[in-house]
This record gives C-alpha cells, structure tokens and sequence, in this order.
C-alpha cells in the first residue's frame, strides 16, 4: 500500500494544525536537572514521525498527553486507512508514550487559510500497545471523501503525562484526479 504521508514523497507537516514539540531541556525540578541532559536533539521535529524509521526513542515527542499532527498529504487522495507504528514493546524501556485513542479529520480546502475553521470526520481509533503487532493499520470510517490533508487528533496516550512519541503515521488511499479537491 503506498503511503501518502510519506515526507519523502513530497508529504508535509502542516504547522498550524500540529502541537508543538516537546522540550526535554527544561528539568521538571532542580532534582531532576542533576541527573538530566539540557541538549534536545536536533532530529526530534514532526517530520520523524512521518518518516521511515522505528529505532527506540527515534519518535516526534508531541507536548503533552493529546494533542494533534497536521500532515499535506503527497497527492490528494480518498484516504482508506490509515497505519500507526509505535516501537515494540519488547524493545520500549517506556510504553506509556504510545498513542491510545486517536481521531482523524481533515480540514475543508486546501490550505490552513481555506478550512476556516471546519473539518470532516474521518475516524476514530485505538492504539493498542499490548498487542503483538506493533504496526496496526485502521480502515478509515468515512472513505469516500477526497482530502489533500489531514490531520490525526491523539486524544489521550497509555499514561505519559509529559509527552506522546510518534513513530510513524501512514495515510493509504486511492489517487484522486489532480484540480479536485473537497470543498
């Protein structure tokens, strides 16, 4: 199935729907600051997570345990399933950072400026991280719409207050005619 989110097919993250990033530098407590390190390395934006790549703690830390990742998709496609990828929970140290209850949608028109603020549902799904399968794909409820973005609302993680690690996100589909876009 190719994936339409791939970054280097010409997928993009949209900033004005994604959370941000976040920042392991600041220590919690001056405790924690001595046994902490202050850099943040430079590979950790968005994009990882839309990106090929399943190395322990090579993820997109989202601030938070919600929050969103907005992605321009390579062509405008009818999305049918989307995949979550998480590292496996034999080679996690930590799995409360997986992502738990998702939701997708995607914003009306083509850019942040056009959706004014309205969005379509496309699905709702359930990460589990108990399972054997670490990569779990998720048919999409709402199939027949044509979308150029979307965006995947991670509602709550299995338990990490501080942040939620993004592995990977891919968007299967059927190609849309290029001009067409939901509107």
């Amino acid at each position: 199935m190719p994936d339409f989110a791939l970054w280097s097919a010409g997928a993009r993250i949209v900033p004005a729907f994604t959370s941000p990033t976040y920042d392991a530098s600041q220590p919690k407590s001056w405790f924690q600051g001595l046994f902490t390190s202050r850099i943040q390395p430079e590979w950790r934006f968005p994009e990882v997570a839309i990106s090929p790549g399943l190395n322990v703690g090579n993820c997109w830390p989202m601030n938070g345990s919600s929050g969103a990742i907005g992605i321009s998709l390579a062509r405008d496609i009818s999305p049918q399933s989307i995949t979550i990828e998480h590292v496996p929970r034999h080679l996690s140290l930590d799995s409360r950072s997986a992502p738990k209850h998702l939701e997708v949608w995607s914003p009306l028109g083509h850019s942040p400026t056009d959706a004014k603020h309205r969005f379509v549902f496309l699905s709702e799904m359930f990460y589990d991280v108990l399972s054997v399968d670490h990569i779990q794909n998720f048919p999409l409820q709402q199939q027949f719409l044509h979308v150029p973005n979307i965006i995947v609302v991670v509602k709550s993680n299995w338990g990490n207050e501080n942040f939620t690690c993004l592995y990977r996100i891919r968007v299967h589909g059927v190609l849309y005619p290029t001009g067409v876009a939901l509107t």
